[in-house]
């Protein structure tokens, strides 16, 4: 073989091992690419999203701990946009199926299903009437009535094609497999006046104002959930007094007074059971509880408690805390409760995981 041929030949030959190579570094990256960072047999949350000097990762889990109910706001806002959007195509749907069953247009279909003539009560009328009197400025009672009668007859029309509505939906053979998500565990501070044992396997902590009827109401259902779990659950109550309730901030104070004597649980109690929470009213139960009157009063004038409850309420902003009562059971978020379900359902899922 002449030279010129044997160099030739060499270059293919490097070429075509650099050409392998290049395939061979590039199938490497791309799986450490996916062992690194998952791919869809991963749990959620195992995905490595950073890494750090070759070494140090950061998954994707550990940035949700961080956002905690932040993240979860969001995602609960989008699934309620498409469950809201969900829920209308789902009736226009049927309510197409509907109209072609009976052989008439969509339209026509509503115009039957909204009901011709209801039934507006006297008495519910005379009861409106009453209630709106103080914004009814100059108009006469007559026309005043005229108008009641009107809007609440366009309510029971609108209430009876919904439920007539709500019963094609009733009928139809509907599977839904919208996901729902899941709060992830925020980092609350558990500290503050307690109920149950610190070993508890899991601990409500509860963000309230005194002033709010749902968290006047949902302190009845708390009671009765802690006496079905008994020493499993501990709860925390955090001062979250709103800026709408003009007497929440100073009731507040009121009860990390009562806390410093040791009666927090008593005075928590008669706060919620009652709808004075002047300043007189505040100490009436002071000394109904026997507590020592000149170190309440001075308490509830100091700085100290003011800072208490503002403490509390700084906590309430970072946990993305929105409203009156928030609980939140080993870390996740439940805002609201409308029964106890609500709330037996995260101690339930943190039992199972504990």
């Amino acid at each position: 073989m002449k030279i010129k041929e044997v160099r030739v030949s060499i270059l293919i030959v490097l070429t075509v091992c650099t050409f392998g190579l290049s395939i061979s570094n590039a199938q490497k990256a791309q799986e450490e690419a996916k062992n690194c960072c998952g791919d869809g047999n991963q749990k959620d949350g195992d995905a490595v999203v950073a890494v750090i000097n070759g070494s140090r990762t950061i998954r994707e889990k550990e940035i949700d701990e961080t956002l905690g109910a932040q993240l979860y706001s969001l995602q609960e806002r989008i699934y309620n946009l498409r469950k809201g959007a969900l829920d209308n195509l789902i009736m226009q749907i049927l309510l197409r199926d509907e109209a072609s069953k009976r052989g008439v247009t969509e339209e026509e279909l509503r115009d039957r299903l909204m009901p011709a003539h209801v039934d507006v009560k006297k008495a519910d009328i005379d009861k409106a009437y009453t209630e709106m009197l103080s914004t009814l400025e100059n108009m006469n009672e007559e026309e005043a009535k005229q108008r009641i009668r009107l809007d609440l007859e366009s309510r029971l029309r609108l209430d009876g094609y919904k439920a007539a509505v709500a019963e094609i939906i009733g009928k139809a053979n509907i599977q839904t497999y919208l996901s729902q998500p899941v709060a992830t565990a925020a980092r609350v501070n558990a500290e503050g006046p307690s109920l149950g044992p610190n070993e508890a396997p899991v601990t409500i902590v509860e963000f309230s104002d005194f002033q709010c009827p749902y968290c006047k109401q949902a302190s009845v259902v708390v009671k009765r959930v802690l006496e079905t779990y008994g020493s499993s659950v501990r709860l925390v109550f955090k001062q979250m007094p709103l800026s709408i309730h003009p007497d929440a901030f100073k009731a507040a104070k009121a009860s990390v007074c009562a806390n410093d004597q040791g009666r927090f649980w008593e005075f928590h109690d008669l706060l919620f059971g009652s709808n004075d929470l002047s300043l007189e009213a505040l100490k009436k139960y002071a000394l109904s509880l026997r507590l020592r009157i000149n170190d309440f009063e001075s308490c509830l004038n100091s700085e100290g408690s003011s800072a208490a409850v503002r403490r509390d309420m700084q906590e309430a902003i970072r946990a993305d805390v929105q409203g009156t009562p928030t609980f939140f059971v080993n870390g996740r978020i439940l805002r609201g409760m409308r029964n106890a379900d609500d709330l037996k359902n995260l101690i339930d899922l943190a039992l199972r995981q504990n």
